[in-house]
């Protein structure tokens, strides 16, 4: 957390759990454990997850593929910022596996997992009043 403190930070990567709340009635459910490492991602880092602030309402798409059950939309991989800079989402995708930068040049995918992409404005918006 004193990392965290005063400074920008990105947090990315494959966190091997849910890295947003899934809503009730999905597949799947954020477990009371994710729930917690969650809140205190928000809470003592002072991070927000790109993909729930720019997407509010959607459900999590899929980032792993998973060998035994590729069609379970498990949402493991994030990003996460300093909330200072979540005035400055634009937006936050997951890329399918066939996206040119997914797949290597020859065409074959090179991981199970689909990357997740934030597009940031350089500059915060005006606050309206």
């Amino acid at each position: 957390a004193s990392l965290c403190s005063g400074c920008p930070v990105v947090i990315g990567g494959d966190f091997n759990m849910a890295t947003g709340r899934r809503d009730q009635g999905e597949e799947l459910i954020t477990t009371p454990a994710e729930r917690r490492v969650l809140d205190r991602i928000q809470q003592e880092l002072g991070l927000v997850g790109c993909w729930q602030a720019a997407n509010p309402g959607e459900r999590l798409p899929q980032t792993l593929r998973w060998v035994a059950n590729p069609s379970i939309a498990y949402h493991c991989d994030g990003l996460f910022v300093s909330s200072s800079w979540a005035s400055r989402l634009e937006a936050c995708h997951v890329l399918s596996p066939s996206h040119p930068s997914v797949t290597s040049p020859s065409g074959k995918v090179m991981s199970d997992h689909n990357p997740v992409l934030a597009d940031f404005r350089m500059q915060a918006r005006a606050r309206r009043s």
